[in-house]
């Protein structure tokens, strides 16, 4: 059996089973939100007619728009559709973001939410 120390803050203790030690597997911090989240535009992403409007959007804006970069780029929703099926499509609602800017831009959406 591989083991290695416990991931609870200040533990030294080996987890045998997992990243916690015997002591701490009930204190493992709970799941976060995004893991079990779903979007309601999710079948969506799911179409050729949003990936071959991703393809297009990439060709056109191969940058992140907010620092410029070049790789791990995503196709953001400038205002979040939300299930709408003409502004999740509509090719004036996109824009590229790398990956770090696209967590940036998800974090502090949900930032002003909880603050509402």
């Amino acid at each position: 059996m591989i083991s290695k120390r416990c991931i609870f803050p200040a533990c030294s203790e080996l987890a045998v089973f997992g990243s916690y030690c015997a002591l701490h597997q009930k204190a493992q911090p709970p799941r976060k939100a995004f893991s079990t989240a779903r979007r309601s535009s999710e079948g969506f992403y799911n179409t050729a007619r949003w990936r071959n409007l991703r393809k297009k959007h990439l060709e056109k804006q191969p940058f992140c728009v907010h620092c410029g970069a070049v790789d791990n780029l995503t196709v953001d929703h400038i205002i979040n559709a939300d299930g709408n099926e003409a502004l999740f499509f509509n090719p004036d609602n996109l824009q590229t973001l790398c990956a770090i800017c696209h967590r940036q831009k998800t974090a502090a959406e949900i930032f002003m939410r909880k603050a509402l």
